[in-house]
């Protein structure tokens, strides 16, 4: 293991406490960028798959119930907002079918950067089922944690297959990450633009 590899796993492990904290936080807030990196780590083999998997269930739970709850509050405050109308409104004609169907809205604003926790927090404003609400998001998770830890980790993978310099393939792992939150981005602003069409 090269020795700034070493270094990380022992600054992990001695810190595990604050580890979790900063995924926690930086999951709940964001999410994409810190599955990115550790994707990274656990191909590194720095994060063990158990403890990632131990930092990502309640970080995730705590992002899910934490909008929709916000959503919910935000209806019992301010019935009447303007800015609360405008909100609505524009959401419903991205997902007119939101309030009837909010299967398929719920689980795509996963994967559209900028439009999950607006629509995470919309569902409890809209107080759809929670039943419904959760199992949507179970499934949503689970794929996009998959997915974006997967990516990191075939980041890490590709980038010493091509060098094994640590400098190297942390240019590499970052360029990677931007070209992957680019391509979301894009991919985002496409199904924006389609859907209210």
């Amino acid at each position: 293991m090269h020795g700034g590899l070493l270094l990380l796993t022992l600054y992990f492990e001695k810190h595990l406490l604050l580890a979790f904290l900063f995924v926690f936080i930086s999951v709940v807030i964001e999410g994409e960028i810190i599955l990115l990196i550790l994707g990274v780590l656990l191909h590194l083999h720095v994060v063990p798959f158990f403890v990632l998997v131990a930092f990502l269930i309640p970080a995730l739970v705590a992002k899910t119930t934490f909008w929709y709850l916000l959503g919910k509050n935000i209806k019992k405050r301010f019935p009447d907002s303007k800015f609360l109308h405008f909100i609505e409104t524009t959401i419903e004609k991205l997902f007119p079918t939101f309030v009837e169907k909010p299967f398929f809205p719920i689980f795509i604003s996963k994967f559209a950067y900028g439009l999950n926790h607006a629509t995470l927090a919309f569902a409890g404003y809209k107080h759809i089922s929670i039943r419904l609400y959760a199992l949507v998001e179970t499934i949503s998770s689970f794929v996009w944690v998959v997915l974006l830890v997967g990516t990191g980790y075939v980041l890490s993978f590709a980038a010493l297959t091509i060098t094994t310099d640590i400098r190297k393939v942390s240019i590499i792992i970052l360029l990677g990450i931007v070209a992957f939150l680019i391509f979301q981005r894009v991919l985002s602003f496409l199904f924006t633009l389609f859907e209210t069409y």
